[in-house]
């Protein structure tokens, strides 16, 4: 909502496809020939793209620049923060928790929507303008501070966790990683003390994520005793 994430003020960064996404072609690569064949990952990310672009509101006078962040906070309001928003309440409720997103409010999320970017990033500074809002209510170590990255875990000890689980669930043939990816491709990222190149997904989860990211897609067909159907 404010402009806070480095693809809305990194003006390197070309807007062709969704910017928290990245190295969509090794993504890809992961999976068995079966299924990219019959997904085409990557022709789906961009079609929903292109309509998501096509459809962001905005106004007959905007300048290019505005466009262009107003197709930036609309595909992060539609796509990124609705996974995030989900992710958060799945997480909180598990464990009898309600919280509460107070910057998601429809009509502060209505107005920024409008308020010009220049204003939400200023003097190289993210979210610039929450921070001012907030000057002389909240301490300034607060509102100086960097944000604390958010869902990434830096513990070692979680890293070896995931990979343990996803060891014992490689030992099963039966388990649904097998029918969708190239498990030789993913032994490869288990067994290499190598960081992934580029995040997994967002700006910062990357391995670890990748890898409990498979071990929780195991976990949900098993759960939920699910098969697929292929047509």
């Amino acid at each position: 909502m404010f402009g806070g994430y480095p693809w809305f003020y990194e003006k390197k960064r070309k807007l062709t496809t969704f910017p928290w996404i990245r190295n969509l072609d090794y993504k890809e690569s992961l999976l068995n020939d079966k299924y990219r064949k019959i997904l085409n990952l990557k022709q789906y990310v961009m079609d929903e793209f292109d309509m998501a672009i096509k459809e962001t509101p905005v106004l007959k006078t905007d300048s290019k620049t505005t466009i262009r962040q107003r197709q930036l906070s609309y595909i992060n309001m539609k796509y990124f923060m609705t996974n995030l928003l989900d992710r958060k309440d799945r997480l909180t409720m598990a464990a009898s928790i309600e919280v509460r997103v107070p910057f998601c409010d429809k009509d502060l999320v209505d107005f920024l929507y409008n308020v010009p970017f220049k204003y939400k990033y200023r003097s190289k500074v993210e979210k610039k303008l929450l921070r001012d809002a907030y000057k002389g209510t909240v301490i300034d170590e607060v509102i100086d501070r960097k944000k604390s990255p958010y869902p990434k875990s830096n513990s070692t000890e979680y890293h070896n966790e995931v990979v343990k689980l996803l060891r014992e669930v490689l030992e099963d043939k039966n388990s649904i990683l097998y029918e969708i990816f190239d498990i030789d491709k993913i032994n490869d990222i288990l067994n290499s003390t190598e960081e992934l190149e580029v995040p997994w997904y967002g700006q910062l989860m990357r391995k670890t994520a990748f890898l409990a990211y498979l071990y929780q897609i195991d976990y949900w067909f098993k759960t939920y005793k699910i098969k697929l159907e292929i047509e």
